[in-house]
């Protein structure tokens, strides 16, 4: 996910704690519509909001499951 991220936030000695930054931040899951919806709030800082909404496009391209029988599908935004 680091190497994700670097490609739109380019300070590398940060990046470490500002992923981690968007991995811990609080938002809601929701389940509508058959997926399963991961929202995280925005981000006051612009460059940080920006990596964190591209970093979320790039893992919907991956089209993710949950590892569960059920495998339903995720869906990560920031709001």
């Amino acid at each position: 996910m680091c190497r994700m991220l670097l490609q739109y936030y380019d300070c590398r000695k940060e990046i470490l704690p500002t992923l981690s930054m968007i991995v811990e931040r609080a938002g809601e899951v929701k389940l509508e519509d058959g997926e399963l919806r991961v929202r995280l709030r925005g981000f006051k800082n612009p460059e940080i909001d920006y990596a964190a909404r591209r970093l979320c496009e790039d893992l919907n391209r991956m089209n993710p499951r949950t590892l569960d029988r059920f495998r339903i599908p995720l869906r990560y935004e920031v709001t």
